[in-house]
């Protein structure tokens, strides 16, 4: 399926700005405000921001289940059992 760049080439963001890039990883196009950027801030292109956050160690995703409820717990919240997210 192709694409009709014509489409994405808004009045708007040529208004606010912005530029229609094509990212150097993917190969998708993208917009930013930045002229010089050259990759779509997307993942697996660029790693999300929050590993970029200093962390006093790093936390298996057990761990972090467990610090993330402790927080709350500590602040009044009561903890239940999981529970499945898509009804039965």
């Amino acid at each position: 399926m192709s694409v009709n760049e014509k489409e994405y080439r808004l009045d708007f963001f040529r208004d606010m700005g912005f530029y229609r890039k094509t990212c150097s990883v993917c190969g998708r196009p993208f917009w930013t405000l930045d002229p010089n950027a050259t990759i779509c801030q997307d993942a697996p292109c660029t790693k999300y921001f929050f590993d970029r956050i200093p962390v006093r160690r790093s936390l298996s995703v057990s761990e972090s289940r467990r610090e993330f409820l402790r927080f709350f717990e500590r602040r009044g919240h009561k903890v239940i059992e999981p529970r499945p997210v898509v009804a039965r």
